[in-house]
């Protein structure tokens, strides 16, 4: 069950990617092999978007607490630019507290946002770094995203 502060960041991401002219965004992405006999080759990110132009994917990891951002759960940055959306009061106190893990996660180019202040937005607090990601790597995104975005679909038409 997803807590309200994850549904809180949830809405935001959503509103703010995926609604201009060749902009799309997914929640809950699987990346990697979904056989059954394949056990641990797939890793799921929270949220992510893909910008035609400049053929650019991003990836978003929600934490909402610091058990949250220092559980063994795998954080997957897989895309051309990677962040981790989080509470301004947990960038506070991961900061305030230099943080082993966050300083691994920003050295490597993970980026961090967090709300504005002001109800309604999201703010940018450290920049990624953006990786180069191979043609296939992009393809394989791009189908990832399409049986994401089915899978929603089909929960829509059940409803």
């Amino acid at each position: 069950m997803k807590t309200k502060e994850t549904l809180e960041l949830e809405e935001l991401l959503f509103k703010s990617h995926g609604h201009k002219l060749g902009e799309y965004s997914c929640f809950e992405v699987t990346f990697g092999t979904r056989d059954p006999w394949s056990k641990g080759t797939s890793e799921r990110v929270d949220f992510v978007s893909y910008e035609n132009q400049g053929n650019t994917f991003r990836c978003y990891e929600i934490k909402v607490s610091k058990p949250d951002f220092m559980s063994n759960a795998k954080k997957t940055f897989s895309g051309d630019f990677n962040y981790f959306v989080m509470p301004r009061e947990l960038w506070n106190k991961l900061t305030e507290e230099n943080n082993e893990l966050l300083r691994t996660y920003l050295f490597s180019g993970v980026g961090v946002i967090i709300p504005t202040i002001r109800k309604g937005g999201l703010e940018v607090v450290r920049k990624p770094k953006r990786k180069n990601l191979a043609l296939h790597e992009k393809f394989h995104m791009l189908e990832s995203m399409m049986k994401s975005m089915s899978r929603y679909v089909r929960l829509e038409d059940n409803q």
